[in-house]
């Protein structure tokens, strides 16, 4: 890294901010591992702990956020905010604290849903461009999906509707289908432009990363709508499975990976002689060259 144009930036303030996010990041994955572990645990009744003791967890991890990312803005407080009474309405539900309906529990959501669709209806219409129906598409259709979702689980919670689970989750396989769809649309534009290798390289990857990553959700989400249908033999730990390769695999990024690959951008200089003063000296005065070039 220290060869290209970006290493000469990485300071030794750079890297240390840059080790704490990672650092941040890992103990975040760590979290939701243990959250993922506790809910195995107590659903498929290893223990008996109260729901409020399984979601410490997440508490934490509303914590480090508040602290490593100050929510300064109104509008994002309020989205925290509503999320956070959403998840404290959950707990109290599944402790029998209060017997409200599920769909009445949801409500905190339904609001936060309403506000991101708002927000969103009114960058559209301040947009410049005016293509107002690909703006539509593109921001409100994954926060209708969501809630529909959330609407369609709390109404069979609630024996409202009877169908099987796997129609109740029929809005996240949409989710999908609005991924898979934009990457044809991309793939037509740059199959009619010239020089374009760059940006299809960009769309293969998108590709297999919608493939690798459709497999792991909609493995989940078939697991998960059997489990709730009645088939107890799969265990909570086999429903898990696509999250705990996907947590461990990020885990594994940003606690080793990525460090590595830092500490080694760091002293890939001390190969020719230099030592981290002159390292740092090296960093400044490159950085100020590409400031006057």
């Amino acid at each position: 890294m220290m060869d290209t144009v970006v290493g000469p930036l990485f300071d030794p303030d750079t890297e240390s901010l840059i080790c704490t996010w990672l650092m941040g990041l890992s103990l975040f994955f760590a979290l939701f591992i243990v959250f993922l572990v506790f809910l195995t645990v107590r659903i498929d009744a290893i223990v008996t702990w109260a729901w409020s003791v399984v979601w410490i967890p997440v508490w934490i991890m509303h914590g480090m956020l508040l602290m490593f990312h100050p929510l300064r803005q109104p509008m994002r407080l309020v989205h925290f905010f509503l999320l956070l009474v959403f998840q404290i309405f959950i707990v109290m539900r599944l402790d029998q604290q209060v017997m409200w309906p599920i769909r009445l529990v949801c409500i905190p959501y339904f609001v936060f849903e309403a506000v991101v669709c708002l927000a969103s209806l009114g960058q559209i219409v301040r947009d410049p461009s005016k293509r107002i129906p690909i703006l539509m598409f593109s921001r409100l259709w994954m926060p209708c999906m969501r809630c529909c979702t959330v609407l369609l689980i709390s109404l069979r919670a609630d024996r409202i509707i009877t169908c099987s689970w796997a129609v109740v989750f029929l809005p996240t396989y949409l989710m999908g289908l609005k991924w898979a769809i934009e990457l044809v649309i991309r793939y037509y534009q740059f199959s009619r432009q010239q020089q374009q290798q760059q940006q299809m390289m960009t769309l293969v990857l998108g590709a297999v990363i919608w493939v690798v990553m459709g497999l792991l959700c909609y493995t989940l989400i078939g697991l998960i709508a059997k489990r709730l249908d009645g088939t107890l033999s799969i265990s909570m730990s086999t429903v898990f499975i696509p999250l705990f390769i996907v947590f461990s695999f990020c885990l594994c990024c940003s606690g080793c990976c990525l460090p590595c690959l830092l500490m080694i951008s760091s002293y890939s200089n001390l190969d020719e002689g230099s030592f981290p003063g002159q390292l740092i000296t090296k960093r400044i005065t490159a950085s100020e060259e590409l400031g006057y070039a």
